[in-house]
């Protein structure tokens, strides 16, 4: 039951999809079959692909590693960085001010200005990886340079809750990795008059593909398994509403969501 209801919500996402961006489907469906939830979308010379599981302690032991798990400086966070027993060079803090205004920015490029050190790409970087790199600069003028690095900010990576929860809105992922319970607790919880929560869908773009994960949060191992399931940027997560297709609905928030990451954009070319 649970596996016809997600092909039907599969099908009416991805004809909504490319309804939405290429005006290739006339009425939801016409172009799919059922071969087609494991092929992807082929139509008027333009294709998407997409991978469905249920996340699950089996499929959790073999993705494990799979999943993010250091957090990556980002274009936009903000840095607190400190060499030590050299005020001069180390970012101010105070009461007064806050982290936007004294710390350093990461452009969107991903690179810093740090004096004597110039201009350094720190995008992608550990910040164990960024304070190493800084180290190297600062050794041509410091002996020995001992620095600490991390993130005042993290307004580079986040993760969208939309549908049947408190609270919809942007969760930031920060040094700290972020479960996917976790993100939905952040927003206040389902709402559990309104959720269907035998159904929640994870969704994000990796490598070209649309990756479909759901989780039936009422059996308490698959709400363990979720809670193991660490997220990366641009993921979204949907609590569906109980009572109607999951996908329908919502479309029109979904979409947006994913184009806006640079999803539809990659897999429909």
């Amino acid at each position: 039951m649970v596996v016809t209801r997600l092909k039907k919500d599969i099908k009416n996402i991805l004809c909504f999809s490319l309804v939405f961006l290429l005006s290739s489907c006339s009425v939801p469906g016409t172009y799919f079959s059922e071969s087609d939830i494991q092929d992807g979308y082929h139509a008027n010379g333009k294709s998407a692909s997409f991978k469905v599981n249920e996340i699950n302690s089996q499929w959790l032991a073999q993705h494990q590693n799979d999943l993010p798990y250091a957090y990556k400086i980002g274009a936009y966070d903000i840095l607190n960085i400190i060499v030590w027993n050299h005020p001069e060079l180390t970012t101010p803090t105070n009461q007064i001010s806050t982290p936007e205004e004294n710390g350093i920015l990461v452009d969107e490029q991903g690179y810093i200005f740090f004096p004597f050190a110039g201009k350094l790409k720190v995008e992608g970087l550990s910040l164990d990886e960024a304070r190493v790199a800084l180290e190297d600069k600062l050794k041509e003028y410091i002996r020995d340079p001992q620095l600490s690095v991390r993130v005042a900010t993290f307004r580079s990576q986040l993760v969208q809750v939309i549908g049947e929860v408190n609270k919809p809105g942007l969760v930031p992922i920060t040094d700290r990795p972020l479960s996917i319970m976790e993100a939905i607790d952040s927003v206040g919880g389902v709402n559990s008059i309104t959720a269907n929560t035998s159904e929640i869908f994870v969704l994000y773009e990796k490598s070209g593909e649309i990756y479909i994960h759901w989780f039936d949060a009422q059996k308490p191992a698959s709400v363990i398994a979720a809670n193991k399931f660490f997220l990366q940027n641009n993921v979204i997560i949907y609590v569906p509403p109980a009572g109607i297709s999951a996908w329908n609905r919502v479309v029109s928030q979904i979409i947006p969501s994913l184009s806006g990451s640079g999803t539809v954009n990659n897999v429909v070319g």
